[in-house]
């Protein structure tokens, strides 16, 4: 490759000679010496890469797809174990009976006082022995539950005593007083505190 040699003086007259070579570009022949020119134009650089750019938002969306993806099938499987039935345990049905007896106020009507203490009772009945019979009498029930011998005879005694009151209040007009509709209620606790854990 060619080289060009240039010679500057001094500050103080005397000669001192630098070399400065320059490459000749390529393709050309050496300049004369002395025939300087221009500067070359700057060169365009390339521009910064977009990729990573690019990479990252990908990567964060991916990332974000995936926790949503987690959620969802977080939901998914909350909704089939509550369509399935899957969860807390239910409470006992003595505790279940138990509570909604407390609750029941004695000041109600007659009738719907009555109907509403045989109803906690038949609940009561079906959950804790098992008697899938929603449509069988009191009568009915109680000669289920004796041949099962799920229950004594004095507990079949309470039954049909409590049964047969909320019959005469429901069907035949009859109006007991508060101290009657404290006895029953008595006494459908007592049935429940008594079979609760029999068995």
């Amino acid at each position: 490759m060619p080289w060009s040699r240039f010679s500057v003086r001094a500050k103080r007259g005397a000669e001192a000679a630098f070399v400065l070579l320059l490459a000749a570009a390529p393709g050309r022949a050496a300049e004369a010496p002395g025939d300087l020119r221009d500067i070359a134009p700057p060169v365009e650089m390339p521009e910064d890469p977009v990729w990573p750019w690019y990479a990252g938002i990908g990567s964060g969306g991916a990332i974000l797809a995936a926790a949503a993806g987690y959620a969802a099938r977080r939901r998914r499987a909350a909704l089939r174990a509550r369509q399935a039935g899957v969860g807390p345990p239910p409470a006992p049905p003595g505790q279940t009976a138990l509570e909604a007896l407390e609750a029941l106020e004695t000041d109600l009507p007659a009738k719907l006082y009555y109907t509403r203490l045989a109803e906690i009772l038949r609940v009561y009945i079906a959950d804790r022995f098992e008697v899938n019979e929603p449509d069988a009498t009191s009568s009915e029930l109680l000669r289920i539950l004796f041949r099962m011998r799920r229950i004594a005879a004095g507990q079949q005694g309470v039954l049909r005593a409590l049964f047969a009151e909320a019959d005469l209040a429901k069907f035949a007009g009859w109006t007991p007083d508060g101290d009657a509709r404290r006895r029953a209620l008595e006494a459908a606790r007592g049935f429940v505190e008594e079979t609760r854990n029999a068995f």
